[in-house]
């Protein structure tokens, strides 16, 4: 039997200050708390409330996120959780710039620990438990808190992005090929499974949660005119979900299944969805990419006209030693 290591002592806060989950109306000041953290480290934010909502549609925000007022009322620091499969534990934590120094992103590092620990409890005891954190390459202050609690850098991600200046065109499909628009309600189960198994393979990733994928189609910027399915027939080749955010564009997923890899269907398929984001009046897009895809996502994404924005740092803290859960690796 595996034991779980110590984790990190809560600091002492500021007298005054309040931890509790947070409720709708906090939203506005929490996404504010979000700019200003990439503000401070990039120069620059695109966070809106309704991005910020968005990562809040069917989360437990009661058991898996956390909100520190400081003694003036304000909130100052905030950070959720993403459980995967009950043994890998992003957390997405944030402290307003001006409130750094009072332990608040300590506070939130051994609160992360703890929570992690209590959902892991009833997983099998050969499971390896982590908490995880992307963190901006620029953002030294966070890197030091963090292999201060512990934590090291393991993998690399890319954001990249594209500015289009024209309507793009279309590329050739592979033959028998053919792209449409998911339908919700009806294509739940197949662009589910779809999704899946293409990324089956992806870095230790645990397989995902129905319900979980459901809740995308529930978020305030949802609309199926930016999810599409690749089509072989009845059979989906691939899948690419795009947002529209407050007029920014954000490809969600871009997932080809194996038997139709290496054929440009990624690439056909980012620009299909770049067109259908222009003719929307979107003309600034996004996304995220491991940046050690054994498959060369990076190299499709570059092919299809995009730039690298943003590197980040994937850090981690093992919480229990044993057997890593999605021994693949990344394909997006």
């Amino acid at each position: 039997m595996s034991d779980f290591v110590k984790l990190n002592d809560y600091p002492t806060l500021p007298t005054g200050s309040i931890v509790r989950p947070p409720v709708l109306d906090d939203a506005p000041q929490l996404a504010d708390i979000l700019a200003a953290c990439e503000r401070d480290v990039t120069g620059a934010s695109t966070m809106t409330v309704n991005d910020f909502l968005g990562d809040w549609q069917g989360a437990d925000l009661e058991n898996n996120a956390r909100v520190i007022v400081a003694p003036d009322g304000t909130p100052a620091a905030y950070a959720d959780i993403d459980n995967r499969g009950d043994v890998i534990f992003t957390v997405y934590g944030y402290v307003l710039p001006a409130q750094r120094g009072n332990g608040y992103g300590s506070y939130l590092v051994a609160w992360s620990e703890e929570r992690a620990r209590d959902i892991a409890q009833l997983t099998p005891e050969s499971a390896r438990i982590v908490t995880r954190a992307y963190i901006n390459e620029r953002d030294m202050k966070s890197h030091a808190l963090l292999k201060e609690k512990g934590y090291a850098p393991i993998r690399v991600t890319y954001t990249m992005q594209i500015d289009l200046e024209s309507r793009p065109e279309p590329v050739v499909l592979p033959v028998g090929i053919s792209i449409r628009n998911f339908v919700p309600g009806t294509d739940d189960s197949i662009a589910f499974e779809a999704y899946e198994e293409a990324f089956a393979d992806m870095w230790q990733r645990p397989p995902g949660i129905f319900e979980q994928f459901l809740s995308k189609t529930r978020r305030p910027y949802f609309d199926p005119a930016g999810w599409f399915l690749a089509m072989d027939g009845d059979t989906v080749a691939g899948t690419l979900f795009s947002d529209n955010i407050d007029s920014n564009g954000w490809v969600e997923v871009v997932g080809v299944r194996r038997p139709w890899r290496g054929k440009g269907l990624a690439h056909a398929m980012l620009r299909h969805a770049f067109a259908g984001l222009y003719d929307r009046g979107v003309t600034h897009i996004g996304l995220s990419v491991d940046a050690q895809s054994p498959t060369g996502a990076p190299r499709t994404y570059e092919r299809a006209g995009m730039n690298l924005d943003q590197t980040y740092l994937l850090f981690e803290r093992e919480l229990r030693p044993g057997t890593v859960a999605g021994a693949g690796v990344a394909t997006s």
